[in-house]
This record gives structure tokens, sequence and C-alpha cells, in this order.
């Protein structure tokens, strides 16, 4: 698990985000007190879905018949429930949506309640040029002892970081799972104090499959060109050294056959498989390579016969 950093706490960008999203996400009373808040935020193609785990416990002589909280005003609820049903809720939207939550079975005194809701919102996202920012901020109205929230980015994305800025995530651990980025937050809060939880991310660069099929098409199509260009150069260069053959006399073609045959043939090999003196195959080679039809390499004590640049 991988530990992520507190931000630069002067970022202009930040300032102005929670000045415009301060959103209050606990409840607006105190009629229960809240003692595990679990917060799981998953990041999809173009909204956020969020789901919220509560355990309340009502600290007060009389039943509890209803909740409210704050929420994004583009709210979209998936569902309200708790242990026992689904529950009938309300939404008042202003600057904020209200949720209004009404219990099937009301809460009794010194009774503690798992509530659970999820919905979906646009408002926590927001491009950023080349990278996405996530964006939470709540403030609650009581103290919260055990408070944990984990973020779900996108798959096959990444952290960004640009100069002077670090990732908002205090005492965070980073995952990966499938691919799927995961970062973890357990802490706890105090009454009133607003909380940040900000994440840059990008989608990570991906190979383009359209320049790997374009690359596949290229191949298939140079390796055939390639082939036949390669057979008529050969072709070629068979004609032109025939033609060569023609304007030499009998030793002398006869010695540029066998290179021919076989380039890096010796001198020493060549004069024993013509038959000629070493006197007169040196003549006879000396005279080709300043025609520029054969080249000789040094390789130890002897030479190594190859055809030179006209052929």
């Amino acid at each position: 698990m991988k530990e992520v950093k507190l931000m630069n706490e002067k970022s202009p960008i930040v300032i102005l985000t929670i000045n415009f999203l301060l959103l209050v996400l606990l409840p607006t009373t105190c009629s229960a007190q809240v003692l595990t808040y679990k917060l799981i935020s998953s990041i999809e193609e173009g909204f956020v879905e969020e789901e919220h785990y509560l355990t309340l416990f009502n600290n007060f002589s009389y039943s509890l018949n209803q909740f409210s909280f704050f929420l994004p005003r583009d709210v979209e609820m998936v569902y309200v429930k708790d242990v026992y049903s689904n529950l009938n809720f309300e939404i008042e939207r202003n600057e904020k949506a209200k949720l209004m939550i009404n219990f099937s079975i009301p809460i009794k005194p010194k009774e503690a309640r798992l509530l659970m809701f999820k919905y979906k919102t646009r408002e926590r996202i927001k491009p950023r040029g080349n990278f996405n920012e996530y964006l939470l901020v709540f403030m609650p109205k009581q103290d919260i002892q055990d408070f944990e929230l984990i973020l779900k980015l996108p798959r096959n994305s990444e952290l960004y970081s640009s100069k002077g800025f670090e990732v908002v995530v205090p005492k965070a651990n980073l995952s990966v799972l499938e691919g799927r980025p995961i970062l973890k937050w357990k802490t706890s809060i105090q009454a009133n104090h607003p909380q940040i939880f900000l994440v840059r991310f990008r989608s990570k660069p991906n190979f383009d499959f359209l320049i790997l099929v374009s690359i596949l098409i290229l191949a298939v199509t140079l390796v055939p060109t390639y082939k036949f260009g390669s057979k008529v150069w050969k072709t070629y260069r068979k004609i032109r050294r025939l033609s060569m053959l023609k304007i030499l006399n009998e030793r002398e073609r006869r010695v540029l056959e066998e290179i021919i045959k076989k380039e890096g043939i010796t001198q020493l090999e060549l004069m024993h498989k013509l038959g000629f003196s070493k006197a007169s195959l040196s003549k006879i080679l000396s005279r080709l390579e300043l025609r520029g039809l054969v080249k000789k390499k040094r390789w130890g004590k002897m030479n190594k016969l190859y055809l030179g640049e006209k052929l």
C-alpha cells in the first residue's frame, strides 16, 4: 500500500473550488449520533456513484422518525434503505439538494441502526485540461470518531501531479485492483471543521489500436514488396555480371566466375582450383581490381576475394 501525501495548501484552484462547492454531507439535525460513517465513491464514465453507510444511534428518550442530509444539487438517487426495508424519501433542490428520509420503523431510544443510501452525481468531477479533478468537501455537525472514505478511480487511470501541487489525501493508502487505483482514507472528524478530499487523475497513455493496425497493414504490404524488389535486384545483378564476363578474356572470366560462385574465397584456394600459378593469378586479380570488378580483404596472411563495386 502506498501513502499519498498532503497537497499544497496554497493552491488557488482548491481555494476557489471550495468556495463554490462546499457541501454539508452529514445530518442537519443532532437527534441521532453518527457512530460510524463509510463513504464509497466510484468514478465512472462522466459521473460519480456514491454509497453511504451510517450507523446511527438514537441517544434521546423519544423515537426517531426522520433524518435529513445535504447532497449535491444534481443528485440522482438509486436507493435509500435501512436494515428493515427500502425507505421513503423526498428531495428539495435549492443551492444544494436536501434529502429527507422517513423511517418505516422508527429508531427507538438507545437503538443503533444502519442507514444506507446510494446516488449518482456529476458535480464531483471537473475537467482541468489534460487531467480531471475529484473534489469532496464536507463539514460535519458533530464529531465522528470512525470515518472512512474509499475512492475508486477509473480503470487504467493514474494520479496526476503538476509542478507545485501534490494530491490531497491525508494519511491515505493507494492500492490497485484489476487496473483500478483505489484510495482509502480513515480518520476522525471534528464538528464544524471543513474536510477536503481532492484527487487529480488522468487516463494512462494507451497504445493506439489504429496505429497498431496501420503498422500491421504496412508490414503485410512491405514484405511482399521487399521480396519482389530483392528478386528483381538479384536478377539485375546476375545479368550485369554475365554482361561483364563477355568483355573479359578466358582466364579473367574463369577467375570472376569462381568469385561469383563463392564470395570470400581465398586467393590460395582459387589458385589451386584453377591451376594458375601464383604470379599469373596475382596479375589477373590486379587487372580485375583496377577495373572495380574484384576487391581484396586481408584475412591473416591471406587475401579473401569479393566482387567489386562495379558488380
